[in-house]
């Protein structure tokens, strides 16, 4: 939905740093779990959720990415990502936004994910990828190849800035409350001054004199 969608979209630019990578670690299984979910069917906005997991694994700095890799690798995403984006039909991505992104994502992503996985599971993977004839040919070609010219153009400044999902979380709505069973860590945010001790009048005490008059 609009709330977990809009989260992603925050979490792609976070997961552009290895501090905010690791600190995903955690929380590791459920976020992949709920990504793979989200994924199924592909919506129409599967091309955010495959960005996210790529900038992600990309992270090969970040301590613990393999265990997010091996979290990923549980819920099944590289077989759902070849079977269902990097060897769809072209008719099927053509319903989705950004079909050529999405597929180049997700080339993108599991050339990520062999970086960043165990050996012992590198091999098992890189078999897989190999069992499908259109893996050869996106992942063996420069994938601007197949972009368009409005696919080249940074998705989070063409598409999120006017979406209505992301001006949830803009406003004082029901978007973070409904997405924290999704992707946030159950971190409470103050909604109004009264509730962030920041916000609260100045009282002076014996110690502290009040401050000076400007």
């Amino acid at each position: 939905g609009a709330p977990a969608l809009a989260c992603a979209r925050l979490l792609r630019q976070e997961a552009e740093h290895a501090q905010c990578v690791e600190a995903l670690v955690p929380s590791g299984q459920a976020l992949m779990g709920a990504v793979r979910a989200l994924l199924e069917p592909l919506p129409p906005d599967a091309v955010v959720y495959i960005e996210l997991l790529t900038s992600t694994f990309q992270q090969t700095h970040a301590r613990g990415v393999e265990r997010l890799a091996e979290a990923a690798l549980r819920a099944g995403l590289p077989s759902h990502l070849l079977q269902h984006v990097v060897s769809a039909p072209d008719a099927a991505l053509n319903k989705l936004k950004r079909p050529s992104a999405l597929r180049v994502g997700a080339v993108d992503c599991l050339k990520a994910l062999l970086q960043v996985v165990d050996p012992a599971h590198r091999q098992h993977l890189q078999k897989m990828c190999d069992a499908h004839p259109a893996w050869a040919r996106y992942s063996s070609q420069s994938l601007d190849l197949f972009l368009t010219g409005e696919e080249k153009a940074d998705y989070f400044l063409t598409d999120a800035v006017s979406s209505d999902s992301l001006k949830l979380l803009l406003t004082d709505g029901d978007a973070g409350s409904a997405a924290a069973g999704g992707f946030t860590s159950g971190t409470q945010v103050p909604r109004s001054g009264r509730d962030d001790p920041s916000s609260a009048p100045f009282t002076p005490t014996r110690d502290a004199p009040p401050p000076a008059a400007a």
